[in-house]
């Protein structure tokens, strides 16, 4: 059998081509593996940004409601003024006054229950990630009220990559003041690590 240049280059090519692949999928398999760490890690972080978010905007509900039912009662003082007010037009409202009464007493308990799951839920985040997370509920709220709000680019991604590295350079600090493999194994001897010099003359 004869070897040409041509397959030799040939079977020089597709080992470097497996090898290639083969380096692919690693660094496919360690990104997979970063990303999965990084979304665990990140989990805690958007449990307290979606707390923040219902408890903001049950917040407002419940400020809205209380306004509609305060409104309603004074226009309830000032219709008596003018005499009797109509059986049905007092059926009616209050009715409304009942719905919008159970709509404060609901809210009013959304709001402790998720005080409550928000103070269990910032102590598995770092400290500093939850104001940051607060201020960002604020924001996100407002816009979902239809207020104006400068768009200053963060996320609550961008506060879990933020924390992640803070994450990640803490753990490689506390790697970096382990021992060593070599420097562990030969303190396990139990003797110097300094060499003897054997005389062996006779």
């Amino acid at each position: 059998m004869y070897i040409t240049k041509t397959s030799t280059a040939r079977i020089f090519q597709q080992t470097l081509q497996t090898s290639r692949q083969k380096a692919d999928a690693a660094v496919v398999e360690v990104n997979d593996s970063e990303n999965e760490a990084s979304n665990d890690f990140g989990m805690p972080y958007k449990q307290v940004y979606g707390l923040d978010i219902k408890l903001k905007s049950s917040q407002r509900y419940l400020k809205s409601t209380q306004k509609d039912l305060e409104s309603m009662k004074q226009q309830d003082h000032e219709m008596s003024l003018y005499g009797p007010v109509l059986d049905e037009t007092k059926a009616l409202r209050t009715k409304r006054e009942d719905v919008l009464t159970k709509q404060v007493d609901t809210y009013t308990k959304d709001i402790k229950d998720t005080e409550d799951s928000l103070r269990t839920a910032v102590k598995n985040i770092d400290a500093g990630a939850a104001a940051e997370i607060s201020e960002l509920a604020d924001k996100d709220v407002a816009r979902m009220f239809g207020e104006k709000v400068v768009d200053d680019g963060v996320t609550i991604d961008a506060i879990i990559a933020k924390y992640y590295k803070k994450h990640q350079a803490g753990q490689n600090a506390m790697l970096s003041l382990l021992p060593s493999t070599a420097t562990a194994h030969d303190s396990g001897r139990g003797g110097s690590s300094v060499p003897h010099n054997v005389d062996c003359t006779v």
